[in-house]
């Protein structure tokens, strides 16, 4: 009986956690062209950080088609300069809907993933924290 019980909610988990780690599909982005990244991650939340660079150049709309596939909404871009903790470089930054959330000022807010591709389209950023 207790077999079939922990059986039950194991697969009512494994369903509910589909997206489990956050944004951790991104490593299956261009994965022989990451150079760095990070991930730190409890029961209360995380962020993500990876890096990637490619001589044959990033094309916006595989990065988009590849977000979407993984049911990520682009929400808006923008072109930024660097300067910011994660941003090495200038380029287009695109900002999506991840479908989690982090708590800001004790309120749940949508928990932005950020991806910034380089002016010249060999460097790739993305940036991801969730909870709390």
């Amino acid at each position: 009986m207790k077999r079939r019980y922990l059986l039950i909610l194991l697969t009512i988990m494994l369903a509910g956690c589909s997206k489990l780690p956050p944004a951790g599909f991104w490593k299956n982005f261009d994965s022989r062209h990451i150079i760095n990244k990070t991930s730190q991650q409890g029961l209360g939340g995380g962020h993500r950080t990876i890096y990637w660079e490619n001589a044959a150049k990033y094309k916006d709309s595989d990065i988009l088609k590849f977000a979407a596939d993984n049911e990520w909404t682009l929400i808006s871009s923008k072109t930024i300069t660097a300067g910011e903790s994660w941003v090495k470089y200038p380029g287009k930054m695109y900002i999506f809907d991840s479908e989690w959330t982090k708590v800001v000022n004790g309120k749940d807010q949508v928990a932005y993933g950020y991806l910034l591709v380089s002016t010249d389209h060999t460097k790739l950023t993305f940036y991801h924290s969730w909870g709390k």
